[in-house]
Parts: C-alpha cells; sequence; structure tokens
C-alpha cells in the first residue's frame, strides 16, 4: 500500500509547497524525536490512552480530521483539535 501511495504521488508531478525550504529545517529541529517522547512516558496506544479517560489529571485530545471522527465515532471526554 505504501508503494502504491509513492507510485501515485510521483505521477502527479506535482511541484514543492510553497515554503518548503524553510519548513522542513525548521521541522527537523523543533519538538522531540518520537523515541524521546516514548523515553518520557508522553506516547500512549490507543488501549492506554482510552484507560485514561475520566482522570483528572489528564487531558485526551482528538487530532483527526473531522470526516475521520464522523467514520469512527468520538473518543469520550476528549477535545477535537480543529487545525
Amino acid at each position: 500500500m505504501a508503494d502504491e501511495y509513492v507510485a501515485l504521488m510521483k505521477s502527479l508531478i506535482l511541484g514543492n509547497p510553497k515554503m518548503m525550504d524553510v519548513a522542513v529545517p525548521a521541522d527537523m529541529r523543533q519538538g522531540l524525536h518520537q523515541d524521546d517522547v516514548a523515553r518520557r512516558g508522553w506516547a500512549f496506544s490507543a488501549t492506554e490512552a482510552l484507560e485514561l479517560v475520566g482522570r483528572q489529571d489528564m487531558v485526551l485530545i482528538d487530532l483527526r480530521e473531522k470526516a475521520e471522527k464522523e467514520r469512527h465515532g468520538s473518543i469520550p471526554a476528549s477535545l477535537l483539535a480543529r487545525l
């Protein structure tokens, strides 16, 4: 499936997005690597996240797009981030 996606994107012959030369280096310097996030205990599986629902010291933020949320349902007590 990933190979099909790569082939499709290559076949579109799209130009680079505006500001790509600025955005990519900035993205590479910002935030933490996924391994660092996991090591700090900030990453949760879906099962682990659902077990946290309702805790007073925890807020779950749903980053899915609206269509995906509508298709699969909402996470109880989560906040939907509108990007």
